[in-house]
């Protein structure tokens, strides 16, 4: 489980919360739970192939603390909040290769709806540790970065995050962090 809190209160909410998010794999266990501090659940599903970067990368991320004490570092309402940078500037981050890994884009795969989970790069082929989900459609965003999953249930969780106000840089001015993951059931695993 992943662990989320925030310093301060997140948009008009006065109280705390928790949600858990429980990534999915299609066919597969579940993957990775997310608990975070805010009493509502998200669940995503995962695009699970198992040849997948992408797929190696962030379950071995998850399961060696990687994420663990990151913050949501970006956050544009209408379009995505940004994490996986343990810096918390949005430049840092690195794959568990030490180096940045090629994009894997899958055309049947597209930014069509609120709620997609996607690799975060700085152009083509840089992808690290870096992810975002997305607020709305994001067609402009086709083709240029690794998608691999979706959101499909907790929607209101999103929209708590997507209205908490931000500073310079569209840093959320209530620190959302992560605080722990806990992987339950790797599809990778044997």
């Amino acid at each position: 489980m992943l662990e989320v809190s925030s310093s301060k209160p997140l948009a008009s909410e006065s109280k705390g919360f928790a949600f858990w998010v429980e990534l999915v794999a299609p066919g597969l266990p579940s993957a990775v739970i997310f608990g975070v501090c805010f009493n509502w659940t998200i669940e995503i599903s995962l695009v699970v192939t198992l040849s997948a970067l992408w797929l190696q990368n962030f379950l071995a991320l998850c399961s060696s603390d990687y994420y663990d004490g990151t913050i949501f570092h970006r956050n544009i309402k209408g379009f995505m909040i940004q994490g996986g940078d343990p810096t918390g500037t949005g430049k840092g981050g690195t794959s568990i290769w030490g180096k940045k890994f090629n994009d894997e884009i899958r055309e049947s795969l597209k930014h069509n709806a609120r709620g997609m989970l996607a690799m975060a790069n700085s152009g083509p082929n840089t992808n690290g540790s870096q992810f975002f989900i997305t607020y709305a459609k994001q067609p402009h965003l086709n083709g240029l970065y690794t998608i691999f999953g979706k959101v499909i249930h907790g929607f209101e969780v999103l929209d708590l995050m997507e209205k908490t106000p931000t500073g310079p840089g569209d840093k959320p001015l209530a620190e959302i962090r992560l605080n722990r993951v806990t992987i339950h059931a790797n599809p990778l695993a044997g």
